[in-house]
């Protein structure tokens, strides 16, 4: 079987066939993922995370992570399904929800959010445009942003931080 790569907008379907594959990853961007099947393991200097079928995660931008990839335990295919959360987007946000600059994060890289049902609910609402590509438009691609990041301020207050420690370009104004 052929395996797929389709990246529409920022939001990524990956269902590979391969038996086991090891990569580096860099995201420049953070990443909420689900693992639909398969297995994947993420190894950072700070420890070791495992994403196997329904697995729910909200990854940090800026880390370079070594990922293992395998098959389910009955040969199923390597599937996962992301939305990548771009600075652009997040300032954008961040100036039309007056959230204040945070200070630094300085946490986890990689948090579990498995048990949260709205997330799932989230993913769930994304899976009919993996068969109809044509569907998931730049207008809704922004909204379905804007809805994951409200679903994880929802979560907890540790994702205000998680989410906006950017810094903002300030504009200096001299007057003679």
């Amino acid at each position: 079987m052929k395996s797929t790569i389709s990246l529409q907008h920022n939001i990524l379907y990956s269902c590979g066939y391969q038996k086991i594959q090891s990569t580096e990853h860099y995201f420049p961007d953070h990443a909420l993922g689900i693992m639909l099947s398969g297995e994947s393991y993420y190894f950072t200097n700070e420890g070791t995370f495992v994403m196997k079928e329904g697995t729910i995660c909200l990854m940090r931008r800026n880390q370079l992570f070594k990922k293992l990839k395998k098959p389910g335990p009955n040969g199923e295919p390597i599937t996962l399904i992301s939305i990548f959360l771009e600075q652009n987007s997040l300032q954008q946000y961040a100036a039309q929800n007056n959230i204040p600059k945070q200070s630094a994060y300085k946490d986890t890289p990689m948090i579990d959010l498995t048990g949260n049902v709205f997330l799932k609910g989230f993913f769930d609402s994304l899976m009919p445009y993996i068969d109809n590509p044509k569907k998931l438009t730049a207008k809704i691609a922004e909204l379905k942003t804007c809805e994951a990041i409200e679903l994880l301020l929802q979560t907890g207050d540790v994702f205000k931080n998680f989410l906006f420690d950017f810094f903002r370009k300030q504009c200096t104004v001299h007057v003679d």
